[in-house]
């Protein structure tokens, strides 16, 4: 999300910087007059520079495409790994506490069926005498 962000800031500063400077590039473009100065270049070398940067921008633009489009796949790359990273940091921390829980309700179960069991082996031997003795009484 930050690299986002600042991709966005990026592209605004741009766009804004361009709007501001619009003419200066379109006297350029136009008459050959170099941005921010007044110097006026010959239409030879104007000729030259387009007959220069024309073709390079069609040979380069797949590559610069290609170079663009890779690194930000690097970058993909590079979030997922480090999402990745909080998930099973998140994990180990979520299971150690899981594992806490569940051993604080094993322990109570055990104390409440040791004492359920206590109460009802304490309850069968008194039935036990009570029967013994009724048995000897009535015998």
């Amino acid at each position: 999300m930050k690299r986002f962000v600042i991709i966005c800031g990026i592209a605004v500063a741009v766009a804004t910087l361009f709007y501001v400077t619009r003419e200066e590039w379109f006297s350029f473009v136009v008459i050959g007059r170099l941005p921010f100065t007044s110097i006026i270049l010959p239409a030879a070398v104007m000729m030259g520079f387009w007959m220069i940067i024309v073709p390079a921008c069609i040979i380069w633009a797949k590559s610069i495409s290609i170079t663009f489009w890779n690194s930000i796949e690097i970058l993909g790359r590079f979030d997922q790994r480090r999402i990745n990273r909080q998930f099973r940091l998140a994990a180990r921390t979520h299971h150690t506490a899981t594992q806490q829980v569940s051993l604080a309700m094993v322990a109570t179960w055990l104390a409440v069926t040791q004492r359920y069991l206590t109460q009802t082996d304490t309850t069968t031997k008194a039935n036990d005498q009570s029967t013994t003795r009724l048995a000897v009484a009535t015998n």
